[in-house]
């Protein structure tokens, strides 16, 4: 089991390890992100499917803790400008998106830098129905952004509300999966045995991701579980 927030900074990992590669420019600020997808556009440098997947789950992902923030009655301006800024870039590159290859092409394997990306939640949404409109210039809301490095660690996830709200929904998967369990226990379609053995590996998985969470923001430690 992988928790959401691990799955977030992998699939931004290498999305934007490819991006930097193939448009041959830095990718340090948000702006050049930007700038980047427009050199891999102006190319006509197809992007793999799963470069494209990754893309897609990063935004599906914040999408999600958009939701808690939302619950909460809380607004954050510089995760809603990232997962903006994510979905401006799929808009650039969505006619470069390269087709599922053929189970029988092996000539058109995925590169070794990308085989092993487990996109875990296949539930994500594209909003293509918002994206057909084809952007041809930098939007006035990144005209002047000129962020760095701490901007770069924030979208991919470096943030302790983002990383907390990853967290939240995490152990929510955990309750339902635990809720299931005992319910399939009472209506016979699994044993005891069964039940136990899958509390117990919510429980663990549980465990392990509010410790990855504490480890880095040690001031979650204190509060009250």
């Amino acid at each position: 089991m992988v928790g959401l927030y691990e799955n977030y900074k992998k699939a931004t990992g290498v999305f934007l390890d490819w991006l930097k590669t193939k448009s041959s420019s830095p990718v340090r600020s948000l702006k050049s992100i930007f700038q980047a997808a427009q050199r891999v556009k102006e190319k006509s440098i197809a992007v793999p499917k799963s470069v494209f997947d990754a893309l897609n789950l990063a935004i599906e992902l914040r999408t999600r803790v958009e939701g808690v923030y939302a619950r909460r009655g809380e607004a954050d301006e510089g995760h809603e400008n990232f997962n903006g800024l994510l979905k401006l870039v799929r808009r650039v590159l969505k006619k470069n998106q390269q087709p599922s290859a053929a189970p029988s092409a092996p000539d058109e394997k995925q590169s070794n830098r990308f085989e092993g990306l487990r996109i875990e939640d296949d539930g994500a949404e594209s909003d293509d129905g918002n994206e057909v409109d084809e952007v041809t210039e930098l939007p006035a809301w990144l005209e002047d952004e000129e962020s760095g490095a701490a901007d770069m660690a924030e979208l991919q996830g470096a943030n302790m509300f983002f990383q907390a709200a990853c967290l939240l929904l995490d152990l929510e998967q955990v309750v339902r999966e635990t809720e299931k369990a005992w319910k399939d226990f009472r209506d016979k379609k699994c044993d005891h045995l069964t039940a136990t053995a899958l509390t117990n590996a919510c429980l663990c998985h549980a465990e392990r991701q509010m410790a990855i969470v504490e480890l880095e923001w040690p001031v979650l430690d204190t509060l009250e579980r």
